[in-house]
């Protein structure tokens, strides 16, 4: 992970209170909630753990990354049940070309 400048933690500071403000915060990426964290965790966040919102904006990107998380979880779990789901069925679709074949010489017997 890159390292962030003071300079641009201060900027990602401001960027993440403005959009506290504005309620746009739930829009933001899983990328951009894991560095508002790191933000949030930097020595200049200290100066602004006095505002009334810190704790609050804090347990909000706290909250959306563990969401953010749980969706790309949902995704691949998603994706293996569709990849088994295909799998199940090439097996069942084997199985009734193997039971069809080894039944065809019964049904012509005389």
């Amino acid at each position: 992970m890159a390292t962030t400048e003071p300079a641009n933690l201060k900027s990602d500071l401001d960027e993440l209170f403005l959009l506290a403000r504005k309620g746009e915060i739930s829009k933001s990426s899983k990328a951009n909630l894991e560095r508002y964290a790191a933000v949030l965790c930097s020595t200049e966040a200290r100066l602004r753990m006095r505002d009334p919102e810190f704790l609050q904006i804090g347990e909000t990107v706290r909250t959306l990354l563990i969401v953010r998380m749980s969706e790309e979880a949902n995704k691949e779990g998603t994706r293996i049940s569709t990849i088994a789901l295909w799998i199940a069925i090439a097996a069942l679709v084997c199985s009734l070309v193997q039971a069809a074949s080894s039944l065809w010489p019964l049904m012509f017997k005389a």
